[in-house]
């Protein structure tokens, strides 16, 4: 149905540029966070139940063991990338992996083994990674898997942490500092060549940053001066990497390049980072106060605790949402804008619960108000309503039921056991009287159809995954929201990613394997003739044969021949079609017009393509095509150290067809 639609699309009956089914829509009203299975439940673990240890990486590898005695590395939907005796694998970062054999780790980059197994210890420290040897020495690693060189250690010193790829924390007996006459350790700074950037020994340091290391006597840079040239210690860094430092009762905000923004007076101890922009702290006992990175006061109020009202700190949550300020039994919230919206007295305990606020009154009472401060629910002491992962439950006579805005249940009290998915503002629930768990969403929708019998709770890097259990055997779940990557290895912040999600929203073409879409793998003339062939509703060709390489009945037979059939394809000469063939930047280009021209749009357009340097390095033949193609905005110049080129010969990736294709789509609608 959906190609079917898109060939009308391209006929030009809707005009629109992103296209979801009604009935989609209807589901993601109702159920905007899917649960995807990224593998079934296949896998047997030994007695321990076979989970050893996972990933916080970026590309989100699960370890996995099959006996509870080795371990092998998996991508999340199952495919095998190690395996073969290691005893222990994590990710150092993505997949820069290291593995454990007979005591000692090897590197890999993703299947590629860089070292033998010669490393007794690897340990990340900041942009590079340090490989311990048995013998003492080590070996440096950028995050990219190229060795880097080993910085000097000045005589008498050893090293202790890397400080970026400029500084080094070192260590040396201090015949100053002693425990029952034996000298302690004391610390310094060296630059990457051995020279001593410390003219005196600390009792500690440790790495704050790349950019900073904090001692009992201040704050350093890379440089070994005290920053600002005072005498400060590390309170916070925001995720920006803005930093709060403290100076005896002043504070400063200094951003990434150690530049100070502001300072201010607070009562100790008391700032903290609201967000990248906002500091909020006690200005007195009786007091609070939210001032900007310039220093400017944004609010204050009088009160003696403030605190952020966010989701909790599982991955998918949205950004924090509102500021709570308590005084005494009276609280007054504000949203992120630190607009006020509300003011609760006569208050026991306010409680930010994800999508609400929880507020138990000093009678025992309760109430829950929405993040705009509208009063929700209002309920009595024995009559009482959780939150959890954003989802409101009420219990009566031990059973839960969720419930909606209102506090009225859009479920059957049928639940005895709750717990949380950790994230997307999902929940476990287990039936009452049975083993049988469910994904449930504020609506009351059990989302994983079949019930599962075990939770095997875990987050892996960007994306909630988790492991369950079915018929006494694991598999590996996500939970997928409307924005975010269908694919791993493709990032919602990818110049392509809109071009991938298009093509697999309308199944132009999916992934290599489940969760996964390859996108620099390069694309073959086949599949891109049976993209379109699938656009076109994957009409009946009338001849079945029509290159001497193209068999009847492969999977891209019909499409080739049908293509052939309209004028879209010519083949590559002597009677050949090369369906393995990557395609070309040039070639694209060419299917691309015969296709326009074979539905009937204008593509009398051109462009100037001698502006481009490699203008003269285009085919003949392709000439003209790249030029319609690059006029129309379909393919356009790639930056190539400086230079925007063309390229018409080189191979396309998966990632640029897709941008190639929705371009495409989207230009011949609106012309």
């Amino acid at each position: 149905m959906k190609r079917r639609f898109l060939s009308f699309l391209l006929l030009g009956i809707l005009v629109i540029s992103l296209i979801v089914l009604p009935v989609q829509a209807e589901e993601q009203t109702a159920t905007p966070v899917e649960v995807q299975f990224l593998t079934d439940a296949v896998y047997e673990g030994g007695s321990g139940g076979g989970w050893v240890t996972l990933s916080f990486s970026e590309s989100n590898y699960v370890f996995w063991s099959p006996d509870n005695h080795t371990v092998i590395a998996m991508e999340p939907n199952g495919t095998v990338l190690l395996s073969g005796g290691y005893t222990h694998i994590f990710s150092i970062e993505g997949s820069f992996l290291a593995a454990m054999k007979n005591g000692k780790y090897a590197l890999f980059m993703h299947t590629e083994q860089l070292s033998s197994h010669i490393y007794t210890e690897v340990t990340r420290e900041g942009k590079l990674v340090r490989c311990k040897k048995a013998e003492g020495s080590y070996d440096l690693y950028y995050l990219n898997g190229q060795k880097a060189a080993n910085p000097r250690i000045p005589s008498g010193w050893q090293m202790e942490k890397l400080v970026g790829d400029e500084a080094v924390i070192i260590s040396a007996p201090n015949p100053n500092m002693t425990i029952d006459g034996s000298p302690m350790k004391g610390y310094g700074l060296c630059d990457w060549n051995g020279k001593l950037l410390t003219d005196r020994m600390y009792q500690k340091m440790e790495r704050i940053s790349d950019d900073l290391v904090t001692t009992n006597k201040g704050v350093l840079n890379t440089k070994g001066q005290l920053v600002d040239g005072k005498e400060m210690y590390f309170e916070e860094m925001s995720e920006a990497g803005n930093y709060l430092l403290r100076s005896y009762g002043q504070y400063h905000i200094y951003d990434k390049d150690l530049n100070r923004l502001c300072s201010f007076t607070a009562v100790e101890y008391s700032p903290f980072f609201l967000t990248d922009e906002l500091v909020a702290f006690r200005k007195s006992e009786t007091e609070v106060a939210v001032i900007d990175k310039t220093g400017e006061e944004i609010l204050a109020a009088a009160g003696t605790e403030i605190d952020l009202c966010s989701n909790r700190k599982y991955l998918g949550w949205p950004e924090p949402w509102g500021v709570l300020v308590k005084n005494d039994k009276e609280y007054s919230f504000y949203n992120m804008q630190l607009q006020h919206v509300l003011t609760l007295e006569n208050v026991q305990h306010v409680s930010a619960e994800d999508e609400y606020l929880m507020v138990t009154w000093t009678d025992w009472s309760q109430s829950v108000y929405l993040r705009d401060g509208t009063l929700a629910i209002d309920r009595s002491e024995d009559d009482r309503l959780l939150c959890v992962d954003g989802i409101l439950l009420d219990e009566k006579d031990g059973l839960y039921a969720v419930c909606d805005a209102s506090g009225t249940a859009v479920t059957e009290y049928a639940y005895d056991y709750y717990s949380e998915t950790r994230g997307y503002g999902l929940i476990n629930l287990r039936r009452s009287g049975t083993y049988d768990y469910y994904i449930v969403n504020a609506a009351g929708q059990e989302l994983n159809g079949e019930a599962l019998q075990r939770w095997i709770e875990f987050d892996l890097g960007t994306v909630p995954v988790t492991g369950y259990t079915r018929n006494g055997k694991m598999g590996i779940l996500r939970y997928l929201g409307p924005n975010d990557s269908p694919f791993f290895d493709v990032d919602t912040s990818d110049w392509y990613f809109e071009g991938v999600k298009y093509c697999a929203d309308h199944e132009l073409f999916s992934g290599t394997a489940t969760a996964k879409f390859s996108p620099e793998d390069t694309m073959t003339r086949a599949m891109l003739v049976t993209v379109l062939w699938r656009l076109e509703g994957k009409p009946v060709p009338e001849v079945q044969e029509t290159f001497s390489d193209v068999e009847s009945g492969t999977w891209y037979a019909d499409a080739v021949s049908w293509a052939a059939e309209n004028g879209i394809v010519n083949g590559v000469g002597a009677g050949k079609f090369d369906p393995n063939g990557n395609v070309t930047r040039e070639q694209i280009a060419a299917i691309m017009l015969r296709y326009a021209e074979s539905k009937g749009y204008d593509t009398a357009q051109r462009a100037d393509i001698s502006v481009y340097p490699d203008a003269s390095s285009v085919s003949a033949y392709a000439v003209e095509a790249i030029s319609w193609a690059n006029a129309a905005g379909i393919i356009s110049g790639s930056n190539e150290n400086g230079r925007v080129l063309l390229l018409p010969q080189g191979n396309a990736t998966r990632a640029q067809v897709a941008t190639i294709l929705m371009r495409y789509t989207v230009n011949m609608i609106e012309n």
